[in-house]
C-alpha cells in the first residue's frame, strides 16, 4: 500500500510502480498501481505483488528484500523512496511459546537502553552494529527497546544481523516519574507519537512485538485502563499484525479482577513482567491462559 500526497493546487492522477528486488540486487517482482488525488490531500493504493519461492528472514538468515517505489505524474518521477523488508511468519502461542516460519525459538532478550556508554544517547550506525554484534556473540537473538521508540538505525542493524525487536512507546503516560519526562507531553503527543512509532517500523522482519510502555504508575491507577486502551487503539490502526504488550512491575502477584492491572491486562495480547521471579506466573497463566 502507498500513501500519495498531493502537494499541488489541483487534482492530479499518479501512477504508483513498485520493483521488488532480493539481496543481490536482482528484480522479483513488479507491480503497477493508479491513484487520483485532490489538491491537498492523501490517497492510498494498493498494489498486488507475488515473488516465487523467498529466502525467509531469520535470525540465522536475515535475507532482506527492498521494493522501491515511484509515483509518477505525467510520465515523469515525481518522487521515489525504497524500503528494506523481509518475508516471515511468526506467532505467539500461551500454551506452546514463540515460533519463527515454522520452527519454535526461545526468545533470549535483552533490554537495552537508548544510550552508547560514553557515546551517549547520539546514534552512530557503527555503534549500533557493534553493540548487537557483541548481544548475539552473548546469544541474544531479541532486544527490546528500552523505553523508548528506537532510531531507524538500530532497526536496521536488528534487521541486518538477524535480531528480532520489541519495540517500546514510553517510559510513563500522564503520571510522570521524574520532573520533566514524557509526561509533559503524553496528553497532547501520545497518539501521534506512538502511530508514528509503528509506521516507522512496520516493514520491518525484526519487529515481532509492540509495547505501549515500561512500568508506567498509571497502571495501579483508576485512568490506566483507558490510557492503555487507547494506546492499544493507536497502534491497531496501523498495524495488527504483531501483538502488543507491555512491561510492568504491577504483576507480583494475581491481581483482582476489576483491578486496573486486571482490565489492562484484558485488553494487551501479553505482558511483560518484570522483578517476579515467578512468584505468580503460574496464577497469571491460570487466570489469564490467553496471554
Amino acid at each position: 500500500q502507498t500513501s500519495v500526497q498531493n502537494d499541488g493546487s489541483t487534482a492530479a492522477s499518479a501512477a504508483v510502480g513498485i520493483t521488488v528486488r532480493d539481496s543481490r540486487g536482482t528484480v522479483v517482482a513488479t507491480g503497477s498501481s493508479a491513484v487520483n488525488v485532490a489538491a491537498g490531500q492523501t490517497a492510498a493504493t494498493t498494489s498486488v505483488l507475488r515473488v516465487n519461492h523467498p529466502s525467509l528472514w531469520s535470525v540465522g538468515n536475515p535475507a532482506l528484500y527492498s521494493a522501491q517505489t515511484e509515483v509518477k505524474t505525467a510520465g515523469e518521477v515525481a518522487d521515489s523512496t525504497t524500503t528494506s523488508f523481509g518475508f516471515r511468519y511468526f506467532a505467539f502461542d500461551p500454551a506452546g511459546g514463540f515460533s519463527l516460519n515454522g520452527q519454535h525459538m526461545k526468545l533470549q532478550g535483552v533490554d537495552l537502553h537508548a544510550t552508547q556508554g560514553p557515546l551517549g544517547a547520539a546514534i552512530h550506525t557503527d555503534s549500533l552494529a557493534r553493540q548487537m554484534r557483541i548481544m548475539k556473540s552473548m546469544g541474544v537473538n531479541a532486544v527490546r527497546t528500552a523505553h523508548n521508540p528506537p532510531a531507524p538505525e538500530l532497526t536496521a542493524v536488528c534487521e541486518q544481523l538477524g535480531v528480532l525487536m520489541m519495540v517500546e512507546a514510553f517510559d510513563c503516560w500522564h503520571t510522570g516519574k521524574l520532573p520533566y519526562d514524557y509526561h509533559l507531553y503524553f496528553d497532547q503527543w501520545s497518539d501521534s507519537d506512538i502511530k508514528e512509532m509503528v509506521n516507522a517500523a512496520k516493514n520491518s522482519p525484526a519487529v515481532v512485538l509492540w509495547s505501549i510502555g515500561n512500568e508506567t504508575p498509571d497502571t495501579y491507577m483508576s485512568d490506566g485502563p483507558a490510557i492503555a486502551q487507547q494506546l492499544i487503539a493507536d497502534i491497531k490502526s496501523v498495524d495488527t499484525t504483531r501483538p502488543v504488550v507491555m512491561g510492568s512491575d504491577q504483576y507480583r502477584s494475581v491481581p483482582a479482577t476489576g483491578s486496573p492491572q486486571d482490565l489492562i491486562l484484558a485488553e494487551l495480547d501479553g505482558l511483560g513482567v518484570n522483578y517476579n521471579t515467578a512468584t505468580s506466573m503460574d496464577g497469571l497463566h491460570a487466570k489469564y491462559p490467553g496471554k
